[in-house]
């Protein structure tokens, strides 16, 4: 189960060439390897993500989160010629590094309509025909616009409405034809990751899967033998390992025979029932 999730495309820190990664705290990933191998783009796409603020800031883009205010949206997209690198270590915690050329295009959208879509286009027509208020900031990444007329005045837009929608048309129309000939050879950022969420997904789903079978008065060996009531997504696994724990934990339960205490059966319903 493999998710692509964008970086920071320009140091954040200290160090330039490590880049925390949006939604995993603690992960932080080494780009150093990206500059040696010639950028040999593999396709030329839009790539959109649903952000938090929190996210966002992740990606160095701080000033852009409206402060003190809890009902904008925030979106990202990547217009850009990708190559994606396999990471050489096999112990860093990303399966691949994609880096890329083009445009990096941030949108904020306050009190966005739960059915708006993440496309371009329907926050642009939210914002121009229900009045939603909105920011927008365009970054030119891995080349230098000077020149480029239409990507310049996008750059310097603020707001994003049907009008600046149609602009982005005339950008990225100059940024294809950059691309196709450019002045002289490219030489990709690193703008997102790859990362394997299966052993993420496995221990999640194990731990809801114990969670029910102890809710159900299961006894361990039970769980660890009952297959799935549903399948799995590709790459996924039942981990006896989790269960154990949670029997362990949860059902104070170490003899794999024994069922758990009404107890043990009431928590594990109020944890499996626990959210917004």
């Amino acid at each position: 189960m493999l998710r692509t999730i964008p970086i920071a495309h320009e140091p954040v820190g200290p160090d330039e060439h490590l880049r925390p990664v949006p939604g995993r705290p603690g992960i932080t990933v080494d780009v150093s390897h990206v500059g040696d191998a010639p950028f040999v783009p593999d396709v030329i796409s839009v790539k959109g993500y649903a952000l938090t603020a929190d996210m966002i800031a992740t990606l160095g883009m701080g000033k852009f989160i409206v402060s003190g205010q809890t009902n904008w949206s925030y979106f990202l997209y990547d217009f850009v010629a990708t190559q994606s690198l396999v990471t050489p270590d096999p112990k860093d915690p990303h399966d691949a590094t994609v880096r890329g050329v083009g445009l990096r295009i941030a949108i904020a959208a306050q009190s966005l309509s739960a059915t708006a879509s993440l496309s371009l286009g329907s926050v642009a027509a939210s914002a121009t025909i229900h009045s939603v208020t909105t920011k927008l900031k365009v970054v030119p990444v891995g080349f230098e616009s000077a020149g480029m007329d239409f990507v310049t005045a996008l750059s310097t837009e603020e707001v994003w409405d049907l009008r600046t929608l149609r602009m982005l048309g005339q950008a990225t129309g100059e940024l294809i034809d950059y691309l196709a000939n450019p002045p002289s050879p490219l030489s990709g950022v690193a703008i997102a990751v790859v990362i394997n969420e299966a052993p993420v997904e496995s221990a999640a789903t194990s731990f809801g899967f114990a969670l029910r079978a102890v809710q159900y008065g299961k006894t361990q060996d039970y769980a660890e033998s009952a297959p799935p009531t549903s399948a799995l997504p590709g790459g996924v696994e039942i981990s006896d390992a989790v269960i154990a724990l949670v029997y362990h934990n949860v059902a104070e339960v170490d003899n794999p025979n024994k069922s758990p205490s009404e107890a043990a059966q009431t928590l594990a319903n109020s944890l499996t029932h626990t959210g917004p």
